[in-house]
């Protein structure tokens, strides 16, 4: 199913990447045969006869038999993995320059304005951060901004909420 899926795949986490590739690694190890007759029918249904798609499942599960159920059953890379500390390095560099801009517009805008500023700016910086990382990541740019900015605009109000149910004036 998941190769059905095609660039969605990607977006499944490291986490749940390396716990989906262990589990079909456990089960090429418990139950070869089973694994190599799912990959048979993979090519099958991909318009190979019964005996060419048997006989390619076959030699492909006596090399490298993880990458190619990851590759064909999964719908995974095995060298185009989530790189989970990367892409927290990147999500925390990304954040504190995105920060950049509301603090400044709120440091330049009069006491009157800056909430409003904060909160438009802070706006504008959610959807930097959207776009560049949907555009990193190869993805489309839309929902991934939309998602970012609507996601952003919830935490900002409940934040703020929060704060007037204190009394807590920023």
């Amino acid at each position: 199913e998941a190769a059905r899926m095609g660039a969605d795949v990607t977006v499944i986490d490291a986490d749940a990447q390396a716990i989906t590739v262990a589990k079909e690694h456990a089960e090429i190890l418990r139950v070869p045969d089973a694994e190599r007759h799912e990959l048979s029918a993979i090519y099958r249904k991909r318009g190979l006869s019964d005996e060419l798609a048997d006989a390619v499942a076959t030699e492909l599960s006596a090399g490298d038999a993880l990458r190619h159920h990851a590759r064909d059953e999964l719908g995974l890379d095995m060298d185009d993995l989530s790189r989970p500390v990367q892409a927290a390095l990147t999500s925390a560099s990304t954040f504190a320059i995105s920060a950049l801009l509301p603090v400044i517009a709120v440091l330049v805008a009069p006491a009157s304005a800056r909430v409003i500023v904060g909160f438009l700016s802070t706006l504008v910086g959610l959807a930097v951060l959207g776009y560049s990382g949907a555009r990193i990541g190869g993805a489309p740019w839309v929902k991934p901004t939309v998602r970012v900015v609507i996601g952003g605009s919830i935490a900002m109000a409940v934040s703020y909420l929060i704060g007037r149910a204190i009394g807590t004036v920023v």
